[in-house]
């Protein structure tokens, strides 16, 4: 469920009062079912049970302010609501990854945040992004946490958690295309006619707007239409290595980094439940690959835009981004960036 608190100034501007902003997403949080999608589910029964973890093994557990609490018990009816959705290996499956996700994000805390366990009063789990924890409105694509922790002196971390996957983010096209458009030289508007590109595929398969859902799945059955799509894919991922590779250093840097989300309001790590490694979102190898170039390059193959710090005659690969749809031919398009694990 989204929330939209508008306020618009003579200017035109749009500012957010917090009060409210915490009392509505509450409210709406409440009212948020968990989806029947097994994978929703799963994924969703992970995340809360890390934060419920460290909850149960921190002084969180101390924490007797009503609000807090009515909180955790919530937290503990999301887990049986999901529960429903799943089985008893799934569950176990889980359960197994959450507390070596909680105990190696604990850890972390501990070793390079100097924040311990005793410190910890609060524990989140996040779906929705931490605004409402945190008290004012940031951006959700800039900051992927998943739980958020509090500590006695008002301190706030979080962690983006991978139960199996290494996908960072996920951008729609809309979105991403305008994300370089205030730049001065039209050369670093990097992904600028993405959106172009997906309209174009979209009449040459000759597209009808509004179908039914049945006529929708039968013109997505259609074979010319898989082709267009095909096609089209694969010229959005080369639209944006060439767009990429046309652009200064500095805003490559940036693009990357944005696909990364790498500039975050609230410090976070990546905990990968696969590895068991919890890494500050800055000392992760695709961070600190992509702080030390000097040159990039971007490939495509495919439907997919590969990115590599350059040195020499040796390139580093730091991520990759796969232009696809997620329900069917042309419907629901994004970006899908992807890093390849590493334990450190």
């Amino acid at each position: 469920m989204d929330v939209k608190i508008i306020n618009t100034s003579k200017e035109g501007s749009v500012e957010m009062d917090s009060q409210k902003l915490i009392q509505l997403i509450n409210e709406a949080r409440k009212k948020v079912s968990v989806g029947s999608s097994k994978n929703t589910a799963i994924a969703d029964h992970f995340e809360a049970l890390t934060a419920l973890h460290i909850h149960e093994n921190s002084s969180a557990k101390n924490n007797m302010d009503k609000n807090y609490q009515e909180k955790i018990k919530t937290l503990k009816d999301r887990i049986s609501s999901n529960e429903t959705h799943l089985n008893k290996e799934q569950i176990e499956d889980n359960i197994e990854k959450s507390k070596k996700s909680a105990n190696s994000y604990m850890d972390s805390l501990d070793r390079n945040h100097g924040i311990r366990k005793e410190d910890i009063v609060e524990s989140h789990h996040t779906p929705h992004g931490i605004s409402h924890v945190i008290g004012r409105e940031v951006d959700r694509k800039s900051n992927p946490h998943d739980l958020l922790i509090k500590t006695k002196t008002g301190r706030y971390h979080g962690s983006s958690l991978k139960r199996g996957s290494a996908t960072e983010s996920n951008f729609g096209v809309g979105k991403i295309s305008r994300h370089h458009e205030h730049e001065a030289n039209p050369k670093n508007r990097i992904l600028s006619g993405l959106s172009d590109i997906w309209a174009k595929g979209k009449k040459k398969s000759k597209f009808e707007k509004n179908p039914d859902k049945k006529g929708l799945k039968l013109w997505q059955a259609r074979k010319e239409v898989i082709n267009v799509h095909h096609d089209t894919m694969k010229d959005a991922a080369e639209h944006h290595a060439s767009s990429f590779n046309s652009a200064e250093h500095e805003v490559q840097k940036k693009h990357i980094k944005h696909l990364l989300k790498g500039d975050p309001d609230v410090p976070y790590d990546r905990t990968s439940a696969v590895t068991g490694a919890s890494i500050p979102h800055n000392k992760t190898r695709s961070a600190s690959t992509l702080s030390k170039a000097t040159k990039f390059n971007a490939e495509s193959r495919g439907n997919i835009t590969h990115f590599y710090a350059v040195e020499g005659d040796t390139k580093h690969h730091i991520a990759s981004a796969e232009h696809r749809s997620t329900h069917g031919p042309f419907k629901s398009m994004q970006v899908n960036v992807k890093v390849k694990e590493t334990k450190s």
